[in-house]
């Protein structure tokens, strides 16, 4: 049963949310009131809430307050704020606290039922966890370092501990993908089976699912060093890498390696603050537990901004995105976050781009994109916002009529540089978009729209193709062929070369050559 709370010291307000949602069709059944913080903390002793619909201005403790510290009481609660204000201070708290929305006065009762809705799903979602070995890892309870009677017999019950109980070091990893749960069983019985291929497989253990809006990953080891394990961990994040054949849209963060399960919250906590480095290093590769990002803002002057404004009104797009260029190099090599304060910073820059359509009498192209604060909203990365502004900057070029055109040469131009840089053992889809000046995201969508096929199949298409071509070649070994057209696993390239062609590179050569 779902439970509500609604804190709002107006009276009248405070009735109108409690009237104007369908609490029943979102199958809420337990919606109470509190016409201040202190009355509110008295309810939610009574009664935990799943949801907690809190104003800001309130006599007394305010609603960030308030929510910080139910927060910390119950950290899997939702929370929607509502306020008559916009505070760029209290947004910030809202970001902070993982609000599910913020919304503000006078309350629009469709946007409200639409963040009810919203918050329901991730509580169902979180409680659909419930019987996630890893999520009852993290929250099991231990007596003087050792896990209690209860907890003890409840992962007795899991055919998975039986390989994990024995073994001496754990480590947590985080993977980022582009779709959701549905990763979790793709990635677990991927490195399974490339566990019991490898080096490894005497030593280490490995179990995944999809956790707190990531694919959780706790690989554990028998080995004699946690030095070992580390190892064996950067083996499998760099296969997972691979086998997402350049996607542009893997990363994985790597938590500290620990001796005890009674520490697997540590690593889990240094695996999320990893998880954070996305933002400056990009999608196809993984970061360490020692990795961090900074709060970095690129010191933006409004002369700069002027500057760029009378750039884009004079159509010289060149210098203005090389403007954009800098300041994402300059947050990049800072290893600055992808936090409020940055996307600001993007939001302030494409109202620039904003103005300057106005001023020109310019339409936005509709090419399917999202809108830029949605986009702005899920980006994960520096280059992405910079790939869309560089897009929303070439548009003020364009017009309705040449969509089309424009998307050809773009298809040139990804193919080109595709058939430029195959060789490259660490090309990847990010990469492809920088040098193509548009957004990873973006580019991939466009090509799969036009195309029927990703980028990434393109890639290996082409390089399966120059490989054939160097079969046929006597003179050159099979691990100079692997090398040569980007690869650096002969194993991997072996096993892609297989699924594409149906036979091995050694049988080819062998059958072309005879």
């Amino acid at each position: 049963m779902i439970s509500v709370i609604i804190v709002e010291d107006e009276e009248m307000i405070r009735s109108g949310i409690r009237k104007h949602v369908n609490w029943k069709q979102l199958g809420v059944e337990d919606v109470r009131t509190a016409a201040n913080a202190e009355e509110a903390l008295r309810i939610s002793e009574e009664k935990k809430p799943d949801i907690i619909i809190s104003d800001i201005h309130m006599p007394g403790r305010n609603g960030i307050e308030l929510c910080t510290e139910l927060h910390a009481r119950y950290p899997e609660s939702r929370i929607i704020f509502i306020s008559g204000y916009s505070d760029k201070e209290y947004l910030k708290s809202a970001i902070r606290l993982g609000a599910v929305r913020y919304i503000e006065k006078p309350i629009d009762p469709a946007e409200l039922q639409e963040a009810v809705s919203e918050a329901v799903k991730e509580v169902e979602r979180i409680a659909g966890q419930s019987n996630n070995i890893l999520h009852a890892l993290l929250k099991m309870h231990y007596v003087d370092g050792r896990m209690d009677e209860k907890s003890m017999q409840m992962f007795d019950s899991y055919e998975r501990w039986r390989d994990l109980r024995d073994d001496r070091y754990f480590v947590v990893a985080l993977a980022r993908t582009a779709r959701t749960g549905a990763d979790a069983a793709e990635i677990q019985e991927y490195i399974r089976g490339e566990i019991e291929n490898s080096e490894d497989r005497q030593t280490v253990h490995f179990i995944a699912d999809f956790l707190d809006r990531h694919t959780t990953m706790l690989i554990t080891s028998t080995s004699q060093t946690d030095s070992q394990l580390s190892a064996a961990e950067d083996r499998l994040c760099r296969k997972l890498i691979e086998h997402g054949e350049g996607s542009g849209q893997g990363f994985i963060a790597q938590g500290s390696v620990i001796d005890s399960l009674t520490r697997m919250a540590d690593s889990y906590e240094t695996a999320m603050a990893a998880l954070r480095t996305i933002s400056y290093k990009g999608w196809d590769t993984f970061a360490h537990a020692d990795e961090t990002t900074t709060d970095y803002v690129f010191p933006l002057l409004p002369e700069q901004q002027n500057r760029m404004y009378q750039d884009l009104v004079e159509r010289k797009t060149i210098p203005a995105k090389r403007f954009i260029r800098q300041i994402a190099d300059e947050m990049i090599a800072h290893h600055s976050e992808l936090g409020f304060n940055q996307r600001e910073q993007f939001f302030s820059l494409n109202n620039t781009i904003c103005q300057a359509r106005k001023a020109l009498s310019v339409e936005a192209v509709e090419d399917g994109r999202q809108p830029f604060g949605q986009f702005l909203d899920e980006a994960s990365t520096i280059e992405e916002v910079c790939g869309y502004l560089f897009s929303e900057a070439d548009s003020l070029l364009e017009d309705r009529g040449t969509e089309d055109r424009k998307n050809s040469v773009i298809l040139s131009r990804v193919r080109e540089i595709i058939e430029k840089s195959y060789t490259d053992k660490n090309l990847t889809i990010q990469m492809i978009a920088e040098r193509a000046f548009l957004s990873p995201t973006y580019m991939s969508a466009m090509y799969k729209k036009k195309t029927g096929h990703t980028v990434g199949e393109y890639l290996t298409d082409l390089r399966i193709e120059k490989a054939c071509e160097l079969l046929r070649d006597p003179g050159y070994k099979l691990y100079q062929v692997t090398g040569m057209v980007g690869y650096e696993d002969p194993n991997y390239f072996a096993k892609i070369f297989k699924k594409k062609v149906g036979m091995l590179p050694s049988a080819y050569r062998e059958k072309e050559i005879l």
